[in-house]
């Protein structure tokens, strides 16, 4: 079987990637794209130099095709609700362009699967559920990052039970927790410098690429299952989507406010 997994170089994709290799014979090939909307463009540099090493070090695994390209179409702000029905909003076209993509390659060549990086924090917005058919294939069967059984082939079109799946997928912490630490290690934070939420010289920022980092660090009591369910119970995503109030919900429950509290700061 050949396997296409979009690697951005993040935990997801990465997790993603180490699995298939290691627990799987398939042919895989791995492609990275960095995305173009504003603030990725900043951490471009960074996380492509990043992408390259864990891809070299995945190589010792064992060998597959790891390739890098432009998205097929620019980035476009497309601005709409985190769900159907919800007041508040984010901007899909961020993510879309990559979607595009997925759809090109699969239509350049036979691919029988791809593993795209969704897991648990991506269920607190409905990307995946709104863009899911621009790549969607009959003969090619899609695979998610964060299912726990490998090779879950997860439904297409409308026979997909979209907030059943959500409640089945692993997270971020999890995934993190089961890499070999010397390839979690290379896993950049987004941040160049760390954020600190406590800076007084003006610089202080609820940065939540940080402040995971920060509680993956503080809490090592906690097991990567523990930090994701209170992250995910808090952010009413997951198997806890049906609680979020669509009058007043924010992108993942603000769940820089669960990190605080984790981390044991009062603002």
């Amino acid at each position: 079987m050949k396997v296409l997994i979009p690697y951005s170089g993040g935990v997801n994709s990465v997790y993603a990637l180490w699995r298939w290799l290691n627990e799987t014979t398939h042919e895989i090939v791995a492609v990275y794209a960095s995305e173009k909307w504003d603030k990725a463009l900043e951490r471009a540099p960074r996380e492509e130099a990043a992408a390259d090493q864990i891809a070299a070090w995945l190589q010792d695994v064992r060998a597959f095709e790891y390739r890098k390209i432009e998205w097929p179409v620019e980035y476009v702000s497309d601005v709409r609700p985190l769900r159907s029905g919800f007041t508040n909003v984010w901007d899909q076209g961020a993510v879309e362009p990559r979607y595009h993509g997925y759809a090109a390659l699969l239509d350049a060549e036979e691919f029988d699967g791809i593993v795209t990086g969704y897991s648990l924090e991506n269920t607190a917005v409905n990307a995946y559920q709104n863009l899911r058919g621009i790549f969607e294939r009959p003969s090619v069967n899609c695979y998610l990052a964060g299912s726990p059984i490998l090779e879950t082939i997860i439904p297409q079109g409308k026979a997909l039970d979209f907030n059943k799946v959500c409640a089945t997928l692993n997270g971020r912490f999890e995934q993190a927790e089961a890499l070999p630490s010397d390839l979690a290690a290379m896993i950049i934070s987004k941040c160049e410098t760390r954020c600190d939420p406590l800076a007084k010289d003006g610089t202080a920022k609820l940065c939540m690429s940080c402040l995971y980092l920060d509680v993956a660090e503080l809490h090592t009591d906690m097991s990567g299952v523990e930090i994701d369910t209170a992250f995910a119970k808090h952010g009413s995503y997951g198997k806890w989507r049906s609680k979020a109030d669509p009058k007043t919900y924010t992108y993942r429950g603000n769940s820089q406010m669960k990190a605080l509290e984790l981390l044991g700061i009062k603002l």
